[in-house]
């Protein structure tokens, strides 16, 4: 209040004149020596320049002109125009320099300002200290904003606080901290101590003793970083040194950068010695090579240009673009080089790479090796992928795994197995053991001991395979061999493919010699020519080139038959080239180019003939086919017969569909089926039915019954007992008709007679005598005309020639041409007159028509009557088209319908209507009534209406309407009533009561209007007038056009005065004699003016040129060329105004502008309001866009919109809300409520009650506070921003405290620190510098650059650079650790990582979690990709994923799954479920419960399987065991291996107990000895070493190199013995062989068996070919057929006689037959011949006794004798009998009749009708059935017995006795209850049956009386036909 009162004094004394006087108020020893200087008070204060002022205080001293001291004590000023505001001890020696307050303060510079603080000084102009403690500003515009103990020298330098700064250099700034000094220009430190900037734009932001001498260059904090290169950055941590441009650190401790464009990413102690390099992290890691890297890690180096190693420890990568992904000891030393993982590996070679594994060395370039153990690559792109002690030294060789193979050939490749060898150029072995793979691009799939000797060979698998030809192969079994060039065997045991590119599918014991041939399986086939083919079977041989057997038994192509085809079947035999047999039983094909595709001894002699199935039947025409049936034949050529019985195609191109006992005898003849049906001439055809003949050519009969054609081209489609006897003649059907005359046709009918050449016809009892004529059907029509026709109906008369009726009844022609196209009783007598239907109507003029109707004529020529009644057209060329009582007397008139209408003119035309008359010529009456067109007017035309009347008006046209009259040349009357045209060619288009009297007029519509003037028009309306040259009213009512080219559109009573004018409509709108007006609607508007215009609305006035009212109502426009656009009582008093609509809104000024609203007013030029209501514009160009109330004072200020805004500083602008203001030049406010811009550029964007000081923004929100400059809230509420440059981006209740520091959006955040950042979330808090976080809740940041991503109850206690990406409750305790996410995480190892999940915990350092659950590692550099539950607990080991998995060892891996466990150093497990890994190098790829359980042991997947030796691997599978080193089970289940380098390759409960030994699959198998094999099958057992079994089931082998291929329950017992197959087979004899069959023995040294049934050789060197029950008891003897007993030495035996067959002594041959049975070449060698009707068509040897028409179908067949019995299996016996058949192998009929047995070792005993079906079935008695195998049954009571199931025994007796004793007593009781009944029931159905035939008796008669009528009627109509 003092100084106010001092000041007021000061001003009063002015005033009064005392200028020249000092002033002192007082005090105590004060002195103003000083012109006008004054002294406020205090005391020992003195002033002593003009003009000086000292306020009070005391010891104050003031020696500056124009200078002041505010107050304090001791203060002193030495220069002008300055101050010292306050405080004590401080003085200013500059002129217009500054101390506000403080004490000891020295201001020496020019402008200089002291804000205020203690023992500060100033040096330098315009430099300002604004307070703080002991600190200098020595540098022009330098600053220092507080602090302590800081000095600025540099020019526009600033140091914004903290202590001990020292800041040397221009424009260059320290905020905050202690002890930071810059020397080069523009650099910067913000925060931190002892931080050195020497490099110009260098910038240091926090830490202790960072350096920064690069220009450019930034350390972003951390402690001792140095950087000595330009553009560099350091983002933390301690002791990193950069020397080298553009480079960063971005954190860690010691690492070193010394070259450009490098970086280390964090980690300790990395060295970065190489341009460009990178380090990632890690510890004591180097990248000395340009552009290198090492991602993480220890130890690890990069020493060549673009090298990286991505991690692990101590490893190299010295080769230019080298890289190690990881593991330890790795090295890429070549070029390009790769090493991904594992440990000790070398990658020397140019782009070389080890993938991992153990010791592992890619030596060569571009070598591989990915996994394994010790495995070499030596060659040029050699590959490893996996195994142990493997060597690849051909160039681009490849090994999958495996263990000791070896590729010597370039690009040879080994996918696994064990000791294989490559050495052909691009050879290849799959796996297995031994295999060699000698030849070029040879392979060798797999299996063991397999060969693949020459260029391109292959052998797939199996074992002792060898492929001796070029490009050869062998797919797998065994002992197989591929000889020739590109031959194939795929399969089966001892095949051999000889012959170039022949080929063996498989099976056994097939031979192949033929160039190109293919043996696809089966058993003993062979193939001798090129290119043939045998599919399967057995016995079967090709020995024509081209030719094809694909299965069957026992068929041939016999040589010189080639490209021959035989599918299948057995016994069928080709003799000639390119003939098929598609399968069936002994067909014969003799011929070229013939097919044979089935059935049953068919019969094929004829060139490209075919049989397609059937039985019996024979073809001898060249390509001629037969579909099937039976005993059909062929003898015409290209004839065919698709199938039937017993039908014959004799004529060449003869067809035969099918039926009974059909003859195509003609050429090209055909007959489609049907019985007794003959085509006897040529191309003549019988399609079906019966009895029906063809006896000329071309004939055809379609069907039906006893038709015959006896003419050429003639043809009955169907019918009965029909004939053609003229020539071409055709019947459509029907019965009983004829044709007699050539090209005649009776279409269908009964008794039609077509009697004359080419006529037609159907129906009943027609007949037609005239050429040329037809009757269409219908009964009893007549033509009498040539060429006439009657399509049908009755009793129609054709009279005259040409004629045509189509149909109905009783119509006439009587002139030629005529026609009658329906109806009744018409008539035609014109020259072709037609008569289209109706009744009664006539067609009398020459090509008159009548088209229908009733009672109509047409009586003109051309004169046409369409329909209607009683229309009459009498005139040339006069049409009626219908209606009635109409007629037409002109020429060419038309009338096309209605009631009495009449035309007199020619060519006119009433087109309906009733009662109007044309008299003119050309007229035209559209219709209606009573209209006239007078024979004054040339071609008028009405369209219609009533009574209208054109009277001398030529051209003139009325459309419609009534009462109408016109009297104008060209005038018209388009429609409406009551109207007049008289002008020449007006108009008039409708309405009514309108006239029209002048030119070319119109008047459009509407009624009562009058045109007076030329060229006028009236569109519609009523009452309206035009009176000006072409003045025109578009409608409206009462309108009145006087001006020329005037216009009214339409309205009411409006008043056009004007020219050129327009009132385009509204009512009661004048427009007064003015030129170029408009108003274009509405009512009650006046325009005064020229130009003017009114657009619409309601009384509105236009007063001034040009001026315009778009609409509205009550508008004024006074100002010229001013313009309204709506709304509702606006006033516009100034040119160029606008006012665009609006309530009562007032434009006063030039140019002025309202767009819309109420009650608003521009008082300015150049204002404008876009709307609202109650505003005011009074600044110049100011503008308010909307709202209401709102005020705009200033100039160029705007409000955008909203309500009670008050804008009163210039360029101000508001946008919007309520009740904002500006009070700050160019201010604005966006938005909002209760927002203030309370200074000059402050911006408040929305919001309510939010405000902003100088350069502040805020963009909206509620409640928010900048009370600072340069601040930014984005909106939110609540927010408060209290330090420079701070932000808060949304949310609400932040609180920013920190210099520059931001707060993103959220809730309740708080950044603290200078430089923080929280980007949102809530309840957030960044204590420190440079610290973030990004967002979640309840996390709190307390180190310095410490970042949080997001997530909630995150808190860092880290010192430093730890980040928490997201989650919640994570926390860190460790420098430099990351939590990337999840939740409950912690970090506790520097440099750890947790990637996310829950609960995971790390504790080493450089260790890795990466996501996951409840995951835990505490070893060095471990890393756990993911997955629940996992823990690890040593260093550089990894689990990738899974579930409650365990890692114990180092460098371990496990890849996922759960509960797998592992314990042995450098161990894997890839996945699965409770594993567990044991050994060292062990490897567990995936599935449940397994164990690996010593060193390099591994299992692939499976469940159960266990691994206890070392080097053995488990496949897959369940349950499998192996207890022994270098073993393999492939996969399976319950297998289990004892030995050593023994394989199980699948199955389950196989074993292998010998060293080597495998099994390949099947169930229960044994392999007990050394290197014993089984291949498959079911409990099959090796006992004897070398030993193998191939399959089947219960097979024993106890010898040594013995083999059984298959079979069941075999034994080989002998040394070196084998059996092939068959069931119960014995080999117990040294080198002893059994081929198959059932119960054979072998049983001494050096035998054979090859076959049969229980035969045994007791005796060495001795051989049984085959049969049953043979024995050989004596050395060196041989036994074949039945029952042959060899005891002697060197004795062979043959039985065939039946009974049993002995040898007769040492060196002796027994044949034993029966008598007769002997042959030789054909010829018997018994006395006792065979009656020739028994048939032998076995291929290989059989025997019949006698008998008669017996066959011997199969090999090894017999018959004893009997008639019609048939042998038809092998090995089949018949005794006798009469027709028993024994039908498969093996089967027995002993006699009887009508037996049957069809199952393999079936036997019928005897007896009638029975059938043994099942397998060593038998059936006795009568009617006996033994379906199932081992079934038996006997049947002896009577009917029917069967046994359905297998091992049934079935008796079927009326009575069954045991010693007398009757086993069932009551089965006769009950059967003869049953016989009773049955015995009645029968005799009542012969009493219905007798009655029944009694009254088919009478039927039969009352059939042969109608016959007989019908043949009298027959022979009475053959009389008439031929009278």
């Amino acid at each position: 209040m003092a100084s106010g009162v001092l000041r007021s004094a000061l001003v009063l004394q002015l005033l009064a004149g005392a200028a020249s006087q000092a002033v002192d108020y007082g005090g105590y020893a004060t002195s103003a020596y000083g012109q006008y200087s004054v002294i406020g008070g205090g005391y020992y204060i003195s002033t002593y320049k003009s003009y000086s002022t000292i306020s009070g205080g005391s010891y104050n001293l003031n020696y500056g002109y124009g200078a002041t001291i505010g107050g304090g004590y001791s203060h002193v000023i030495y220069n002008s125009y300055s101050l010292i505001s306050g405080g004590y001890d401080n003085i200013v020696y500059s002129a217009h320099a500054t101390i506000s307050g403080g004490r000891y303060n020295t201001n020496k510079g020019y402008a200089g300002t002291i804000s205020g603080g203690s023992y500060n000084r100033v040096g330098a102009s315009y430099t300002t200290i604004s307070g703080g403690y002991t600190n200098g500003a020595y540098g022009t515009w330098g600053t220092v904003s507080g602090g302590g103990y800081n000095s600025q020298y540099g020019t526009a330098g600033s140091i914004t606080g903290g202590a001990y700064h020292r800041n040397y250099a221009p424009y260059a700034a320290i905020v905050g901290g202690y002890y930071n000094y810059i020397y080069a220009y523009a650099g910067n430190v913000v925060g931190g101590f002892y931080n050195t900037v020497g490099g110009s734009y260098g910038s240091i932001r926090g830490g202790t003793n960072n350096k920064v001498f690069g220009g450019w260059s930034t350390v972003y904090g951390g402690q001792d970083n140095w950087i000595y290169a330009s553009q560099s950055t350091i983002g933390g941590g301690s002791y990193n040194y950069i020397s080298g441009s553009q480079s960063v650190v971005h954190g860690g401790e010691g690492n070193s950068v010394f070259k450009a464009y490098s970086n280390v990413g964090g980690g300790s102690d990395n060295f970065v010695y190489g341009y460009a390099a990178t380090v990632g992290g890690g510890s004591d890691n180097s990248a000395y090579g340009s552009y290198s890297t090492v991602s993480a890690g220890a130890n690890n180096w990069a020493s060549a240009k673009f090298s990286t190693v991505g991690g692990g420890a101590s490893n190299l990568a010295t080769g230019y673009a080298a890289t190690v992904n990881g593991g330890w000891g790795n090295s890429a030393t070549g070029y390009n080089s790769y090493v991904g993982a594992g440990y000790g590996n070398k990658a020397t070679g140019y782009a070389a790479k080890v993938s991992g594994g153990g010791w592992n060395y890619a030596l060569a370039p571009y070598a591989s090796s990915h996994g394994g153990w010790q495995n070499y690559v030596y060659s040029y792109a050699g590959t490893i992928n996996g195994g142990m002690y493997n060597r690849v030294y051909g160039s681009r060789g490849f090994i999958g795994g495996g263990s000791t193979n070896s590729v010597m050939g370039p690009y040879g490749t080994i996918i696994g197995g064990v000791t294989n060898y490559a050495s052909g150029y691009m050879a290849a072995i799959g796996g297995g053991r031994s295999n060699d793979a000698n030849g070029d691009w040879s392979g060798v799939a797999g299996g063991y001991l397999n060969t693949a000797k020459q260029e391109g060979a292959v052998v797939v698998g199996g074992d002792s395979n060898t492929a001796y030809g070029e490009h050869s192969a062998v797919g797998g079994g065994h002992a197989n061999r591929a000889y020739g060039s590109y031959s194939t065997v795929l399969g089966g045991e001892t095949n051999v493919a000889y012959a170039p590119l022949s080929y063996v599918g498989g099976g056994g014991y097939n031979y192949n010699s033929g160039y190109a041939a293919v043996i696809a399986g089966g058993q003993w086939n062979t193939a001798t020519a090129s290119y043939s083919y045998v599919g399967g079977g057995g016995y079967n041989a090709v020995l024509g080139t081209w030719s094809t057997i694909l299965g069957g038994w026992g068929n041939i192509v016999y040589s010189g038959a080639d490209s021959v085809a035989i599918g299948g079947g057995m016994y069928n035999r080709v003799y000639n080239d390119y003939s098929v047999v598609g399968g069936g039983q002994y067909h014969r094909v003799y011929s070229p180019y013939t097919v044979v595709l089935g059935g049953y001894s068919n019969y094929a002699a004829g060139y490209g003939s075919a049989i397609l199935g059937g039985n019996s039947n024979s073809v001898s025409g060249v390509y001629t086919v037969i579909t099937g049936g039976v005993n059909n034949g062929i003898s015409g050529d290209y004839a065919s017969i698709q199938g039937g019985d017993n039908n014959n195609a004799l004529g060449d191109y003869a067809a035969m569909g099918g039926g009974y006992d059909n003859g195509a005898y003609g050429s090209y003849s055909t007959v489609g089926g049907g019985r007794y049906n003959y085509a006897v001439g040529a191309f003549s055809i019988v399609g079906g039915g019966q009895y029906n003949n063809v006896y000329e050519d071309y004939g055809v009969i379609g069907g039906g019954a006893y038709n015959n054609v006896y003419t050429e081209i003639s043809t009955i489609a169907g019918g009965t007992s029909n004939y053609v006897y003229g020539y071409a003649g055709t019947i459509g059907g029907g019965n009983s008709n004829t044709v007699y005359g050539d090209g005649a046709t009776v279409i269908g009918g009964y008794t039609n007679l077509a009697g004359a050449d080419f006529t037609v016809v159907a129906g009943y009892d027609n007949t037609l005598s005239v050429a040329h004529t037809v009757i269409g059907g219908g009964w009893y029509n007549v033509v009498a005309g040539t060429s006439g026709m009657v399509a049908g109906g009755t009793w129609n008369k054709m009279y005259k020639n040409y004629g045509f009726i189509a149909g109905g009844q009783s119509h006439y022609v009587y002139g030629v041409g005529g026609t009658i196209a329906g109806g009744h009783n018409c008539y035609s007598y014109g020259y072709f007159g037609t008569v289209g239907g109706g009744m009664y109507n006539t067609a009398r003029g020459t090509l008159s028509t009548a088209g229908g109707g009733m009672y109509n004529r047409a009586i003109g020529v051309y004169s046409t009557v369409g329909g209607g009644y009683n229309n009459i057209a009498y005139a040339y060329g006069s049409s009626i088209g219908g209606g009635e009582y109409n007629r037409a007397y002109g020429s060419y008139s038309t009338i096309a319908g209605g009631k009495q209408n009449c035309i007199y003119g020619a060519a006119a035309t009433v087109a309906g209507g009733e009662w109007n008359t044309a008299f003119t010529d050309y007229a035209v009456i559209g219709g209606g009534s009573w209209n006239t067109a007078d024979d004054d007017s040339f071609s008028p035309s009405i369209g219609g209406g009533y009574n209208t009347k054109i009277i001398d008006a030529d051209y003139a046209t009325v459309i419609g309407g009534y009462n109408l009259n016109l009297g104008g040349e060209g005038t018209t009357i388009v429609g409406g009533g009551y109207a007049g045209a008289y002008g020449y060619w007006s108009t008039i288009g409708g309405g009514q009561s309108s006239w029209v009297y002048a030119p070319i007029t119109t008047v459009a519509g509407g009624h009562n209007h009058y045109a007076y003037s030329y060229a006028a028009t009236i569109a519609g309306g009523m009452y309206n007038s035009v009176y000006g040259a072409w003045g025109a009213i578009g409608g409206g009512w009462y309108n009145r056009l006087y001006g020329s080219y005037g216009v009214i559109g339409g309205g009411s009573y409006n008043y056009n005065y004007g020219t050129m004018t327009t009132i385009g409509g509204g009512s009661s709108n004048w427009i007064y004699g003015v030129s170029y007006s408009t108003i274009a609607g509405g009512h009650n508007h006046y325009v005064y003016a020229y130009s003017g215009t009114v657009a619409g609305g309601m009384y509105c006035s236009v007063y001034s040129s040009y001026g315009a009212i778009g609409g509205g109502w009550y508008q004024h426009n006074h100002g010229s060329a001013s313009t309204m656009i709506g709304g509702h009582n606006l006033q516009l008093y100034a040119p160029y105004t606008v006012s665009a609509g609006g309530i009562s809104n007032y434009v006063y000024a030039y140019a002025g502008a309202i767009g819309g609203g109420t009650s608003n007013y521009v008082y300015s030029t150049y204002g404008t309001i876009s709307g609202g209501h109650n505003h005011y514009v009074t600044g110049y160009s100011a503008t308010v866009g909307g709202g209401m109330y709102n005020t705009v004072y200033g100039s160029g200020g705007t409000v955008g919109s909203g309500w009670y805004q008050k804008n009163h500083y210039p360029y101000g602008t508001i946008q919007g809300g309520a009740w904002n203001w500006i009070y700050g030049y160019a201010a604005s406010i966006g938005g909002g409520k209760y927002s203030g811009a309370r200074s000059s550029y402050a911006t408040t964007t929305g919001g309510w009650y939010c405000n902003g000081y100088a350069y502040s923004s805020i963009s909206g929100g509620m409640y928010n506070w900048a009370y600072s400059s340069y601040q930014v809230i984005a909106g939110g509420t609540s927010n408060y921003a209290y330090t420079k440059w701070s932000t808060i981006a949304g949310g609400h209740n932040h609180y920013v405290y920190g210099f520059s520091a931001t707060v993103g959006g959220g809730m309740y955040n708080s950044a603290k620190g200078s430089w923080s950042t929280v980007g949102g979330g809530w309840y957030n808090s960044a204590f420190n510098s440079y610290s973030t976080i990004s967002g979640g809740a309840y996390n709190r940041a307390y180190g310095n650059g410490n970042y949080i991503g997001g997530g909630t109850s995150n808190w860092m206690y880290g010192p430093a650079y730890a980040t928490v990406d997201g989650g919640h409750n994570h926390y860190i305790y460790a420098y430099g650790a990351t939590v990337a996410g999840g939740m409950y995480g912690s970090a506790y190892g520097s440099w750890g990582t947790t990637g996310g999940g829950w609960y995971q915990h790390t504790h080493g350092t450089y260790a890795t979690i990466a996501g996951g659950y409840s995951n835990y590692g505490s070893g060095t550099g471990f890393t756990i990709a993911g997955g629940q539950s996992n823990n690890i607990y040593n260093t550089y080991s990894s689990i990738n994923g899974g579930a409650s998995n365990y890692v114990y060892t180092a460098y371990s891996t496990i890849g996922g799954g759960n509960n797998n466990w592992l314990y042995g150093y450098v161990a894997t497990i890839g996945g699965g479920m409770y594993n567990s890994a044991y050994g060292t190098y062990s490897t567990i790829s995936g599935g449940y419960y397994n164990k690996a359980l010593d060193s390099w042991s591994s299992v692939n997947g499976g469940a159960y399987n266990y691994v206890y030796e070392s080097y053995s691997t488990i496949g897959g599978g369940y349950g499998n065991y192996i207890y022994a080193s270098f073993s393999t089970i492939g996969s399976g289940n319950s297998n289990y291996i004892y030995s050593y380098a023994a394989v199980i390759g699948g199955g389950m409960s196989n074993s292998v107990y010998g060293d080597r030994g495998s099994v390949g699959a099947g169930n229960a198998n044994v392999a007990w000895a050394v290197d014993s094999a089984v291949g498959g099958g079911v409990h099959n057992y090796v006992y004897g070493a070398y030993s193998n079994i191939g399959g089947g089931y219960y097979n024993y082998v106890y010898s040594y190199s013995s083999n059984i291929g298959g079979g069941w329950q075999n034994r080989a017992k002998g040394y070196v013995s084998s059996i092939v197959g068959g069931y119960a087979n014995t080999a117990a004899g040294y080198m002893s062989h059994v081929t198959g069959g059932w119960y054979n023995s072998a049983l001494s040294s050096w035998t054979a068996i090859g076959g049969g049934v229980s035969n045994k050789i007791y005796a060495s060197y001795s051989t049984i070919i085959g049969g049953e029950s043979n024995y050989v008891s004596s050395p060196f003897s041989l036994s074949a057929g039945y029952a042959g007993y060899a005891y002697s030495y060197g004795s062979a035996v043959f039985g065939f006689s039946g009974d049993t067959c002995y040898s007769q002594g040492t060196y002796t041959v027994n044949l034993c037959t029966t008598d007769g049975g002997l042959y030789n070449n054909g010829e018997p060698l018994t006395e006792k011949a065979v009656d020739s009707s028994n048939v032998y068509q076995a291929y290989y040897k059989s025997a019949l006794g006698g008998g008669y028409s017996n066959s011997v179908m199969g090999d090894y067949g017999t018959i004893g004798g009997g008639d019609h019995n048939r042998a038809g299996g092998m090995y089949s016996v018949v005794g006798g009998g009469f027709k028993n058949k024994a039908n498969s192998n093996y089967a027995l009929v002993l006699g009887g009749y009508m037996n049957q047995a069809n199952g393999r070792f079936a036997t019928v005993g005897g007896g009638s009708k029975n059938f043994a079906r099942g397998r060593f079935s038998m059936a006795l008695g009568y009617s006996a059935s033994a379906n199932g195998d081992h079934s038996s049954v006997m049947s002896f009571g009577g009917s029917s017995c069967e046994a359905e199931w297998d091992n049934e025994f079935a008796i079927c007796a009326d009575k069954v006795t045991i010693n007398g004793q009757e086993l069932f007593p009551t089965s006769r009781r009950n059967l003869d209850e049953e016989t009773t009944k049955v015995a009645e029931e029968n005799q009542k159905k012969l009493a219905e049956l007798r009655s029944m035939t009694n009254e088919q008796e009478k039927t039969i008669l009352a059939r042969e009386k109608l016959i007989a009528e019908l043949q009298q009627a027959v022979t009475m109509l053959a009389a008439k036909v031929e009278s």
